[in-house]
Protein backbone atom coordinates (compact mmCIF):
# COMPACT_ATOMS: atom_id res chain seq x y z
CA UNK A 1 0.00 0.00 0.00
CA UNK A 2 0.95 3.27 -0.90
CA UNK A 3 -0.12 6.10 1.47
CA UNK A 4 -0.08 9.52 -0.02
CA UNK A 5 0.51 12.33 2.29
CA UNK A 6 -0.02 16.47 1.65
CA UNK A 7 -2.20 19.03 2.10
CA UNK A 8 -5.19 17.63 0.41
CA UNK A 9 -8.42 18.77 1.11
CA UNK A 10 -8.09 21.83 3.05
CA UNK A 11 -9.92 23.59 0.76
CA UNK A 12 -6.82 24.91 -1.25
CA UNK A 13 -7.82 23.34 -4.90
CA UNK A 14 -3.61 23.97 -5.66
CA UNK A 15 -3.38 21.04 -3.10
CA UNK A 16 -6.30 18.96 -4.72
CA UNK A 17 -4.74 19.55 -8.28
CA UNK A 18 -1.54 17.82 -7.08
CA UNK A 19 -3.60 14.91 -5.76
CA UNK A 20 -5.27 14.54 -9.02
CA UNK A 21 -1.95 14.09 -10.45
CA UNK A 22 -1.07 11.99 -8.11
CA UNK A 23 -3.29 9.21 -8.23
CA UNK A 24 -3.03 9.43 -12.12
CA UNK A 25 0.86 8.51 -11.72
CA UNK A 26 -0.02 5.66 -8.69
CA UNK A 27 -3.14 4.45 -10.54
CA UNK A 28 -1.59 0.43 -11.00
CA UNK A 29 -1.09 0.57 -7.84
CA UNK A 30 -2.53 0.60 -4.38
CA UNK A 31 -3.12 3.75 -2.90
CA UNK A 32 -4.64 5.35 0.70
CA UNK A 33 -4.89 9.81 0.86
CA UNK A 34 -4.33 11.01 3.94
CA UNK A 35 -5.90 14.39 3.77
CA UNK A 36 -7.53 16.78 5.95
CA UNK A 37 -11.11 16.66 4.52
CA UNK A 38 -12.57 15.58 1.68
CA UNK A 39 -10.61 16.78 -1.38
CA UNK A 40 -12.57 18.64 -4.11
CA UNK A 41 -11.60 16.39 -7.32
CA UNK A 42 -14.04 15.58 -10.02
CA UNK A 43 -15.40 12.28 -7.96
CA UNK A 44 -15.81 11.16 -4.23
CA UNK A 45 -12.26 8.76 -2.64
CA UNK A 46 -12.09 7.69 0.44
CA UNK A 47 -9.24 8.80 2.52
CA UNK A 48 -7.81 8.57 6.05
CA UNK A 49 -7.79 12.06 8.36
CA UNK A 50 -5.03 13.79 8.90
CA UNK A 51 -5.00 13.70 12.49
CA UNK A 52 -6.04 10.21 12.80
CA UNK A 53 -2.95 8.76 10.67
CA UNK A 54 -0.16 11.19 12.20
CA UNK A 55 -2.33 9.98 15.71
CA UNK A 56 -2.33 6.05 15.07
CA UNK A 57 0.45 5.32 11.65
CA UNK A 58 1.19 2.15 13.57
CA UNK A 59 -2.35 0.99 13.12
CA UNK A 60 -2.43 1.70 9.09
CA UNK A 61 0.96 0.83 7.79
CA UNK A 62 2.00 -2.83 7.14
CA UNK A 63 5.96 -4.14 6.46
CA UNK A 64 6.76 -2.78 3.11
CA UNK A 65 3.61 0.01 2.63
CA UNK A 66 5.48 2.92 1.49
CA UNK A 67 5.01 6.44 2.57
CA UNK A 68 5.05 8.92 -0.13
CA UNK A 69 4.48 13.03 0.73
CA UNK A 70 3.60 13.72 -2.23
CA UNK A 71 4.08 17.71 -3.55
CA UNK A 72 3.33 20.99 -2.46
CA UNK A 73 4.86 23.57 0.35
CA UNK A 74 5.18 21.15 2.77
CA UNK A 75 7.49 23.04 4.94
CA UNK A 76 4.80 25.46 6.54
CA UNK A 77 5.47 25.00 10.11
CA UNK A 78 7.64 23.39 12.43
CA UNK A 79 4.52 21.71 13.63
CA UNK A 80 3.86 20.30 10.59
CA UNK A 81 7.31 18.97 9.73
CA UNK A 82 7.26 17.48 13.21
CA UNK A 83 4.22 15.49 12.27
CA UNK A 84 6.05 14.26 9.37
CA UNK A 85 8.99 12.98 10.96
CA UNK A 86 6.16 11.03 13.20
CA UNK A 87 4.59 9.55 10.62
CA UNK A 88 8.09 8.64 8.63
CA UNK A 89 9.47 7.25 11.93
CA UNK A 90 6.42 4.96 12.60
CA UNK A 91 6.57 3.59 9.07
CA UNK A 92 9.97 2.67 8.75
CA UNK A 93 9.62 1.04 12.89
CA UNK A 94 7.01 -0.64 10.81
CA UNK A 95 9.27 -2.09 7.89
CA UNK A 96 7.91 0.40 5.22
CA UNK A 97 9.66 2.86 3.01
CA UNK A 98 9.17 6.71 2.95
CA UNK A 99 9.79 9.13 0.02
CA UNK A 100 9.47 12.63 -0.67
CA UNK A 101 8.20 13.86 -3.95
CA UNK A 102 8.46 16.93 -5.88
CA UNK A 103 8.35 19.10 -2.76
CA UNK A 104 8.86 22.98 -2.45
CA UNK A 105 11.86 23.04 -0.31
CA UNK A 106 11.46 27.12 0.42
CA UNK A 107 10.59 26.71 4.37
CA UNK A 108 12.97 24.65 6.04
CA UNK A 109 14.72 27.33 7.49
CA UNK A 110 11.70 27.47 9.99
CA UNK A 111 13.42 24.29 11.31
CA UNK A 112 16.47 23.62 9.89
CA UNK A 113 17.24 20.35 12.24
CA UNK A 114 13.84 19.27 12.22
CA UNK A 115 13.89 19.35 8.31
CA UNK A 116 17.53 17.51 7.92
CA UNK A 117 15.82 15.08 10.02
CA UNK A 118 13.13 14.22 7.91
CA UNK A 119 14.56 14.42 4.59
CA UNK A 120 17.59 12.23 6.04
CA UNK A 121 14.47 9.54 6.63
CA UNK A 122 13.47 9.67 2.80
CA UNK A 123 14.74 6.49 0.98
CA UNK A 124 14.16 9.55 -2.09
CA UNK A 125 13.74 12.82 -1.98
CA UNK A 126 12.81 15.60 -5.37
CA UNK A 127 12.07 18.47 -5.45
CA UNK A 128 9.45 20.70 -7.58
CA UNK A 129 12.27 23.68 -8.97
CA UNK A 130 16.19 24.22 -9.05
CA UNK A 131 15.90 26.52 -6.55
CA UNK A 132 15.19 24.26 -3.87
CA UNK A 133 17.99 21.92 -5.02
CA UNK A 134 20.04 24.29 -3.63
CA UNK A 135 17.91 24.65 -1.07
CA UNK A 136 18.54 21.20 0.13
CA UNK A 137 22.04 21.20 -0.72
CA UNK A 138 22.56 24.21 1.39
CA UNK A 139 21.02 21.88 4.13
CA UNK A 140 22.61 18.90 4.30
CA UNK A 141 24.89 18.32 1.34
CA UNK A 142 24.89 14.79 2.32
CA UNK A 143 21.12 14.40 1.48
CA UNK A 144 20.59 13.54 -1.97
CA UNK A 145 17.97 15.81 -3.97
CA UNK A 146 16.90 15.69 -7.60
CA UNK A 147 14.38 17.81 -9.37
CA UNK A 148 11.10 16.66 -11.10
CA UNK A 149 8.62 19.98 -11.95
CA UNK A 150 5.46 20.31 -9.96
CA UNK A 151 2.86 17.05 -10.42
CA UNK A 152 0.36 19.63 -11.71
CA UNK A 153 2.61 20.01 -15.18
CA UNK A 154 1.75 16.05 -15.26
CA UNK A 155 -2.45 16.66 -14.98
CA UNK A 156 -3.92 14.92 -17.59
CA UNK A 157 -6.95 17.48 -17.89
CA UNK A 158 -7.93 19.37 -21.15
CA UNK A 159 -6.33 22.27 -21.74
CA UNK A 160 -7.33 23.60 -24.82
CA UNK A 161 -8.77 27.19 -25.01
CA UNK A 162 -12.87 27.40 -24.72
CA UNK A 163 -14.28 30.01 -26.99
CA UNK A 164 -12.93 33.52 -26.31
CA UNK A 165 -14.65 36.49 -25.71
CA UNK A 166 -14.84 39.93 -27.69
CA UNK A 167 -12.28 41.41 -24.78
CA UNK A 168 -9.77 40.14 -23.18
CA UNK A 169 -10.32 37.94 -20.16
CA UNK A 170 -7.38 38.63 -17.77
CA UNK A 171 -7.27 36.45 -14.25
CA UNK A 172 -6.24 37.88 -11.28
CA UNK A 173 -5.45 35.91 -8.61
CA UNK A 174 -3.11 37.21 -5.11
CA UNK A 175 -2.34 34.73 -2.27
CA UNK A 176 -0.41 36.93 -0.64
CA UNK A 177 -1.58 36.91 3.43
CA UNK A 178 -0.46 40.50 4.04
CA UNK A 179 -3.57 41.11 1.95
CA UNK A 180 -5.56 40.16 4.90
CA UNK A 181 -3.44 41.09 8.00
CA UNK A 182 -1.94 44.28 6.33
CA UNK A 183 -4.39 47.78 5.21
CA UNK A 184 -1.33 49.31 3.46
CA UNK A 185 -1.00 46.36 1.79
CA UNK A 186 -4.09 45.68 0.49
CA UNK A 187 -4.72 48.97 -0.19
CA UNK A 188 -1.64 49.24 -2.72
CA UNK A 189 -3.09 46.06 -4.35
CA UNK A 190 -6.44 47.12 -4.73
CA UNK A 191 -5.32 50.89 -6.23
CA UNK A 192 -2.95 48.89 -8.52
CA UNK A 193 -5.53 46.63 -9.95
CA UNK A 194 -8.18 49.04 -10.05
CA UNK A 195 -6.36 51.67 -12.47
CA UNK A 196 -5.14 49.20 -14.91
CA UNK A 197 -8.92 47.60 -14.71
CA UNK A 198 -9.99 50.85 -15.33
CA UNK A 199 -7.48 52.28 -17.77
CA UNK A 200 -8.46 48.51 -19.64
CA UNK A 201 -12.12 48.60 -19.63
CA UNK A 202 -12.81 48.88 -23.57
CA UNK A 203 -10.84 46.33 -24.39
CA UNK A 204 -10.45 43.97 -21.13
CA UNK A 205 -12.26 42.52 -18.40
CA UNK A 206 -10.59 41.37 -15.00
CA UNK A 207 -12.04 38.73 -13.33
CA UNK A 208 -10.63 37.09 -9.69
CA UNK A 209 -9.91 33.09 -10.13
CA UNK A 210 -10.48 32.31 -6.30
CA UNK A 211 -8.24 28.64 -5.54
CA UNK A 212 -9.24 28.66 -1.67
CA UNK A 213 -11.48 28.48 0.91
CA UNK A 214 -9.69 27.13 3.83
CA UNK A 215 -11.52 25.41 6.14
CA UNK A 216 -9.41 25.90 9.08
CA UNK A 217 -7.46 29.52 8.02
CA UNK A 218 -9.69 32.63 7.37
CA UNK A 219 -7.10 34.43 5.98
CA UNK A 220 -6.87 32.07 3.48
CA UNK A 221 -10.21 32.91 2.14
CA UNK A 222 -10.09 33.57 -1.73
CA UNK A 223 -14.02 34.20 -1.60
CA UNK A 224 -13.39 37.45 0.74
CA UNK A 225 -9.99 38.35 -1.24
CA UNK A 226 -12.25 38.49 -4.65
CA UNK A 227 -15.00 40.79 -2.64
CA UNK A 228 -12.36 43.41 -1.81
CA UNK A 229 -11.04 43.36 -5.32
CA UNK A 230 -14.57 43.82 -6.87
CA UNK A 231 -16.06 46.61 -4.10
CA UNK A 232 -12.48 48.84 -4.07
CA UNK A 233 -12.91 48.10 -8.19
CA UNK A 234 -16.13 49.31 -8.13
CA UNK A 235 -17.55 46.28 -9.55
CA UNK A 236 -14.96 45.85 -12.67
CA UNK A 237 -12.83 43.54 -11.37
CA UNK A 238 -15.85 40.39 -11.16
CA UNK A 239 -15.30 37.91 -8.52
CA UNK A 240 -15.60 34.75 -9.83
CA UNK A 241 -17.69 32.19 -7.63
CA UNK A 242 -15.61 29.49 -5.63
CA UNK A 243 -14.98 26.57 -8.17
CA UNK A 244 -17.02 23.24 -6.77
CA UNK A 245 -13.70 21.03 -8.13
CA UNK A 246 -10.52 20.89 -9.92
CA UNK A 247 -12.11 20.44 -13.16
CA UNK A 248 -14.17 23.67 -12.74
CA UNK A 249 -10.73 25.64 -12.09
CA UNK A 250 -8.93 24.31 -14.87
CA UNK A 251 -11.64 25.58 -17.48
CA UNK A 252 -11.54 28.92 -15.67
CA UNK A 253 -7.62 29.13 -17.33
CA UNK A 254 -8.80 27.66 -20.52
CA UNK A 255 -11.30 30.62 -20.90
CA UNK A 256 -8.53 33.37 -20.14
CA UNK A 257 -5.98 35.22 -22.47
CA UNK A 258 -4.09 35.94 -19.60
CA UNK A 259 -3.06 35.85 -15.76
CA UNK A 260 -1.29 38.47 -13.23
CA UNK A 261 -0.77 36.55 -10.23
CA UNK A 262 0.90 36.04 -6.70
CA UNK A 263 -0.69 32.58 -6.37
CA UNK A 264 2.04 29.13 -7.33
CA UNK A 265 -0.67 27.49 -8.53
CA UNK A 266 -2.35 29.95 -10.39
CA UNK A 267 0.77 30.52 -12.48
CA UNK A 268 1.34 26.90 -12.99
CA UNK A 269 -2.10 26.38 -14.58
CA UNK A 270 -1.57 29.34 -17.20
CA UNK A 271 1.45 27.69 -17.98
CA UNK A 272 -0.47 24.23 -18.79
CA UNK A 273 -2.95 26.62 -20.35
CA UNK A 274 -0.36 28.24 -22.30
CA UNK A 275 -1.39 31.77 -21.54
CA UNK A 276 0.82 35.25 -21.26
CA UNK A 277 1.49 35.19 -17.39
CA UNK A 278 3.15 37.71 -15.17
CA UNK A 279 3.99 36.89 -11.20
CA UNK A 280 3.06 40.40 -9.10
CA UNK A 281 4.90 39.76 -5.96
CA UNK A 282 7.71 39.60 -3.78
CA UNK A 283 11.13 38.47 -5.67
CA UNK A 284 13.40 36.71 -3.70
CA UNK A 285 14.11 33.12 -2.55
CA UNK A 286 10.76 31.83 -2.08
CA UNK A 287 8.63 29.42 -4.25
CA UNK A 288 6.80 32.06 -7.07
CA UNK A 289 10.29 33.29 -8.04
CA UNK A 290 12.07 29.90 -8.51
CA UNK A 291 8.58 29.06 -10.45
CA UNK A 292 8.49 32.25 -12.27
CA UNK A 293 12.45 31.72 -13.28
CA UNK A 294 11.92 28.37 -14.05
CA UNK A 295 9.37 28.90 -16.93
CA UNK A 296 10.88 32.29 -18.20
CA UNK A 297 7.66 34.24 -17.05
CA UNK A 298 7.21 37.79 -16.64
CA UNK A 299 8.21 38.86 -12.87
CA UNK A 300 7.03 42.46 -11.48
CA UNK A 301 8.18 43.66 -7.66
CA UNK A 302 5.85 44.78 -6.19
CA UNK A 303 8.28 46.66 -3.45
CA UNK A 304 7.51 49.18 -6.53
CA UNK A 305 5.39 52.28 -6.35
CA UNK A 306 1.91 51.88 -7.43
CA UNK A 307 2.89 54.32 -10.76
CA UNK A 308 5.44 51.79 -11.74
CA UNK A 309 3.78 48.89 -10.86
CA UNK A 310 0.45 49.60 -13.26
CA UNK A 311 2.97 50.11 -16.44
CA UNK A 312 4.57 46.91 -15.93
CA UNK A 313 1.27 45.54 -15.94
CA UNK A 314 0.19 47.68 -18.52
CA UNK A 315 2.99 46.03 -20.45
CA UNK A 316 1.74 42.66 -19.77
CA UNK A 317 -1.32 43.31 -21.17
CA UNK A 318 -0.07 44.73 -24.49
CA UNK A 319 1.84 41.87 -24.95
CA UNK A 320 -1.24 39.49 -23.88
CA UNK A 321 -3.15 41.79 -26.52
CA UNK A 322 -0.64 40.86 -29.39
CA UNK A 323 -0.20 37.62 -28.31
CA UNK A 324 -4.10 36.93 -29.27
CA UNK A 325 -5.12 39.15 -32.11
CA UNK A 326 -4.25 42.55 -33.51
CA UNK A 327 -6.88 44.72 -31.98
CA UNK A 328 -8.32 48.51 -33.11
CA UNK A 329 -6.86 49.54 -29.82
CA UNK A 330 -3.79 51.82 -30.79
CA UNK A 331 -1.26 50.72 -28.26
CA UNK A 332 1.31 53.83 -29.25
CA UNK A 333 -1.00 56.04 -28.37
CA UNK A 334 -1.96 54.30 -25.24
CA UNK A 335 0.90 54.06 -24.11
CA UNK A 336 2.33 57.60 -25.23
CA UNK A 337 -0.78 58.34 -22.76
CA UNK A 338 0.23 55.82 -19.79
CA UNK A 339 3.62 57.79 -19.81
CA UNK A 340 2.90 61.36 -20.54
CA UNK A 341 0.00 61.77 -18.63
CA UNK A 342 -0.89 60.66 -14.59
CA UNK A 343 -2.71 57.56 -14.45
CA UNK A 344 -5.83 59.56 -13.25
CA UNK A 345 -6.06 60.95 -16.36
CA UNK A 346 -5.62 57.74 -18.69
CA UNK A 347 -8.02 55.87 -15.92
CA UNK A 348 -10.70 59.08 -17.11
CA UNK A 349 -11.00 58.11 -20.78
CA UNK A 350 -11.86 54.32 -20.01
Amino acid sequence: MIFLYGAYGTGNLGDDLILRSVLDLYKDRPTTVVAYGAPKLEERIQFILHHEFVRSTREYVSPGDELVFAGGGLFWADVHIGEMCTCAEEVLKAGGTVRMERAGAQGVEIDPQLSKRLLSLCSRVTVRDRESVEIVNRLDPKIKCEYERDFVFELKSEFSPLRRESKLVIGLSHSAQSFFHDAKHREKTIELYSRVAKASQSFAEFVYVPHVRHYNVISENDVIFGEYFWQGSGGLIRSLPMPENIIELVNIYRGLDGLVAWRYHALVLAVRAGIPTAYVGDIGENKYTALANEYNLRKIDFSQSVDALAGAVWSHLQHISVDRFERAVTWRQLTRDLTSQSWSQVSARG
